[in-house]
């Protein structure tokens, strides 16, 4: 069953990672899916740069004031932005640009980053007891022939 569509303040608070070796073990699934479906010679270069983009993240903070969202993924990386507003600049983990908007459908809070490379989704959707968070991945580039798709579950602290 779908979630309850919540105002987004029901998404605030400090969530701990609790999904285990076994979503552990799903993301570098994901990511060799992805990889085996390049080039050979590509292979390396590209495992090494997407494993290094997807850190799993122990912490994720949400604060919403009105009609803002601030997600932070421990105390080194925190983005703000407006919900359906316009694109806010941040940095990816190896410092390139992107540009992220937040938007809020169906009661889950949506993430879009997209840079030079390639984009990025972050779903964030809460259970009834607005306890457990999952943060769904979706990573796609024109030069990914099949996009990095993972997810992961918090616990709210």
């Amino acid at each position: 069953m779908p979630p309850v569509a919540p105002g987004p303040e029901r998404f605030a608070g400090s969530f701990t990672y609790v999904g285990g070796q076994a979503q552990r073990d799903q993301v570098a699934v994901a990511i060799e899916a992805t990889v085996m479906a390049l080039n050979v010679l590509f292979r390396p270069i590209a495992r090494k740069r997407i494993t290094a983009g997807n850190p799993l993240r122990e912490q994720i903070s949400i604060a919403v004031v009105g009609k803002t969202v601030s997600v932070s993924f421990g105390a080194d990386r925190k983005i703000s932005g407006p919900f359906e507003g316009a694109a806010v600049s941040w940095t990816d983990e190896a410092g390139s640009p992107l540009k992220v908007t937040f938007s809020l459908v169906k009661g889950r809070i949506i993430m879009h980053c997209q840079g030079d490379g390639g984009a990025r989704r972050n779903v964030f959707t809460l259970d009834e007891s607005g306890d457990k968070l999952t943060m769904s991945v979706t990573m796609s580039s024109d030069r990914l022939p099949v996009p990095v798709k993972y997810a992961l579950t918090y616990r709210r602290k």
